[in-house]
C-alpha cells in the first residue's frame, strides 16, 4: 500500500475513530479526493469524521498511513494529533503508532516515542501511553519523564489527568526541581496553566527526600509543597546548615515557610529532637525562627557535663548560647552537671549558658537558685559557673552538717570542693547564729 501524508478531522473527542455510542465510519465521510475504505486498510488524502459523541471537541490529527481489520481495531502510523482543553490550552500527542478500538469506547493506545505536550512547556516522553478521552487521562506502566522549565521527573508508572494538570508518578519516583532533588514511592505534581508555567504543588508519599542547597528534608509518610510552604508527617528528619553550621532536628511532624529556595519559620511537634555539633535538645514542640530555635513543654539539653531540665529554652544559632526558662507554675530549671566525677545538681528560674566543644560553659542561674553537692547545698539569687568555679551572689546560704553559712557572695572551687564566702554575716546552727 503505497503511503501518503493523511490530514484528518474529527469532531468527536477520540480522533473520529471512537464514537461515545455507535461508531459511525459511513457518515458525513468528507473526501478530498477519493473516499477512504478503512475496514480494507486503504489510506486517505482528507477524512472528516462525525459522530454522535457527547463530547463536541474537535480534534485534528495527521498519519501516514490508517489500516482497519475486520474486528474494528485500526492502526495508524506516525501519528500527530491536537486538540484544545477546556481552558484553552492546546495538547499535543505524536507517537510512532496508535491502536484505536471503535465501538462504545474513547480510547486508544500510543506506542512508541510518544510524546505529549502543553502550551506551558509541560512535556511527557514515555514508549506506551494508554488515553481514555472520556476520563482525559494518560496512564502507562512503562519509564516515563516529564519536562517543565527546570524540572525533570520520571518513574516507572504514571497516571496524568489532562484537564486537571496533574500528574501522579509511581515506582521509582524521583527528579529535580531547578537544581533541588526529590525521591519517593509515589509523587502527585499539580501542574499550572499555561501562563504561569511552574508547579503549583507537589506531595512525596512514602519515604520521600527532598534535597536542597541549605536542607535535607526526610519523611516516612509524606512531604507536601505548595506555592510558598512545606509540610512533613511521620518521622520527620531536617539536616539544616546555617553559618557553616550543621543542625538534625527530628520530629513527628513538621512544616515551615519556603523564602527564596530557603527554610523559614520551621515550627516541629512531638518529640523533638535537635542536635548540634555540641548538644541535644529535646521538647515537645520547637520553632526555628531568623537565628534562634524556642523549644518548649518537657526541654531538655543535654552536653558532656550533663542535662539541663526547664519548659522554654531559646538556642541561639549565631553565638551557640542557650537561654533555659521555666513557665510560671511549672518546675524550676534544672541542671544535673558532672565534674571530675562529681555531680553537681543545680536549679534555678532561668538558666542560660554557651555551648563549646559539647560542653556548657558560663552558665548563668537566675531566681532562687539552688546548687546541692555531695556535701553541702548553696542557695542564692544568682549564680554563674565558668570553668572550674561556681560563683553565687546575693543571699547567699551555704548549708552543711554544722550549719548555715550567710553571705553576700560565695566561690565554689569545683577541683576541690572549697568554698570561698565573701562578707560573711556570720554562721548560724540549730537555729543560733555565731558571730
Amino acid at each position: 500500500m503505497r503511503k501518503r501524508r493523511v490530514k484528518i478531522k474529527f469532531i468527536s473527542i477520540l480522533f473520529g475513530l471512537l464514537a461515545a455510542g455507535i461508531f459511525i465510519v459511513l457518515v458525513t465521510v468528507i473526501l478530498d479526493t477519493k473516499n477512504a475504505l478503512l475496514d480494507d486498510g486503504s489510506s486517505a488524502s482528507r477524512i472528516k469524521f462525525k459522530t454522535h459523541g457527547r463530547n463536541k471537541g474537535e480534534i485534528v490529527a495527521e498519519v501516514d498511513s490508517i489500516y482497519g481489520d475486520q474486528k474494528g481495531v485500526y492502526s495508524l502510523k506516525n501519528m500527530v494529533s491536537s486538540f484544545t482543553l477546556s481552558n484553552g490550552e492546546l495538547l499535543t500527542i505524536c507517537a510512532d503508532r496508535v491502536k484505536a478500538v471503535r465501538k462504545d469506547k474513547m480510547e486508544c493506545e500510543f506506542l512508541g516515542n510518544v510524546k505529549l505536550s502543553m502550551e506551558s512547556g509541560l512535556l511527557i516522553e514515555t514508549r506506551r501511553l494508554f488515553a481514555d478521552f472520556n476520563k482525559k487521562t494518560a496512564t502507562g506502566t512503562d519509564e516515563v519523564v516529564i519536562f517543565q522549565d527546570d524540572t525533570r521527573l520520571s518513574a516507572k508508572e504514571y497516571i496524568f489527568d489532562m484537564e486537571k494538570n496533574t500528574a501522579i508518578l509511581i515506582n521509582d519516583a524521583k527528579g529535580f526541581l531547578k537544581a533541588d532533588k526529590i525521591n519517593a514511592d509515589k509523587l502527585v505534581i499539580c501542574f499550572d496553566d499555561m501562563y504561569k508555567k511552574s508547579i503549583r504543588s507537589m506531595e512525596a508519599i512514602g519515604n520521600a527526600v527532598y534535597i536542597a542547597d541549605t536542607y535535607t528534608l526526610k519523611a516516612k509518610r509524606s512531604i507536601l509543597y505548595s506555592m510558598d510552604k512545606v509540610e512533613a508527617q511521620e518521622k520527620v528528619v531536617l539536616f539544616y546548615k546555617k553559618d557553616g553550621n550543621n543542625y538534625d532536628i527530628r520530629s513527628d511532624f513538621m512544616h515551615a515557610k519556603i523564602n527564596n529556595g530557603k527554610l523559614d519559620d520551621i515550627e516541629a511537634f512531638g518529640s523533638l529532637i535537635i542536635k548540634t555539633k555540641d548538644v541535644a535538645i529535646r521538647a515537645d514542640r520547637g520553632i526555628l525562627k531568623g537565628d534562634k530555635i524556642n523549644v518548649s513543654s518537657n526541654v531538655i539539653i543535654s552536653g558532656k557535663h550533663g542535662n539541663i531540665l526547664g519548659d522554654v529554652a531559646t538556642l541561639d544559632l549565631t553565638t551557640n548560647d542557650v537561654f533555659i526558662n521555666k513557665v510560671n507554675g511549672q518546675e524550676k530549671v534544672v541542671l544535673f552537671y558532672k565534674k571530675d566525677g562529681d555531680n553537681y545538681d543545680i536549679r534555678s528560674d532561668s538558666m542560660r549558658a554557651k555551648i563549646n566543644n559539647g560542653k556548657l560553659d558560663d552558665i548563668e542561674a537566675f531566681g532562687s537558685l539552688v546548687i546541692k553537692t555531695k556535701d553541702a547545698t548553696i542557695r542564692a539569687d544568682r549564680g554563674i559557673l565558668k570553668g572550674d568555679k561556681i560563683n553565687v551572689s546575693s543571699n547567699v546560704i551555704i548549708s552543711g552538717k554544722d550549719g548555715n553559712i550567710l553571705g553576700d557572695a560565695a566561690t565554689l572551687d569545683l577541683t576541690t570542693n572549697d568554698v570561698f564566702i565573701n562578707k560573711s554575716s556570720g554562721v548560724v546552727n540549730n537555729g543560733m547564729r555565731k558571730s
